[in-house]
């Protein structure tokens, strides 16, 4: 029952860091994106990520597998350290970052596409929901501040173009 509820844990993770590569993949390409595209697409291409769907519940289900192989490993001391440091990892990831930094970001995203009216901070939020829901995106560029300023991207367009460009060679 351990083995396979191992299995099950670990495809559960790579699943969900699969939706998070798949963010640090399109964000170069998104980057210069205007407004009224970047929205379209946060609220078109993304409708499948969230509840009801699958992507809505990975999250979730891989916390709840995680403790689940905690118990089952909890006589083993040494086995029992790492699924305890990935419980609290994701759930510290799931749901405190999530409702603090992404879901403000849906909402005004989602607000956008419903009133036809681009919030003039949107590239405020564009970086907001792009950094945290990317965890690929933290590794090519940690710094906090937004990624664009004033229409300067900081090189991280260039830097994560060539990751990306080396990888599919």
């Amino acid at each position: 029952m351990q083995r396979i509820w191992q299995v099950i844990t670990v495809t559960l993770a790579a699943l969900l860091l699969g939706t998070s590569f798949a963010h640090g993949l399109e964000w170069p390409a998104k980057l210069p994106y205007d407004g009224d595209l970047y929205v379209r697409l946060q609220t078109s291409l993304y409708s499948l990520w969230g509840p009801p769907h699958v992507g809505g519940f990975l999250e979730p289900v891989t916390i709840f597998a995680v403790l689940i192989l905690a118990v089952l490993v909890r006589s083993h001391r040494s086995a029992l350290r790492l699924p305890l440091v990935a419980a609290g990892c994701l759930l510290l990831a799931f749901p405190v970052v999530f409702f603090w930094r992404v879901a403000p970001a849906n909402a005004a995203f989602l607000s956008a596409a419903a009133t036809d009216i681009l919030p003039p901070d949107w590239s405020m939020w564009r970086p907001q929901w792009e950094t945290v829901t990317s965890s690929t995106s933290r590794a090519i560029d940690p710094r906090p501040e937004p990624l664009t300023q004033n229409g300067q991207t900081h090189g991280v367009t260039r830097v994560a173009t060539s990751h990306v460009r080396s990888f599919c060679r």
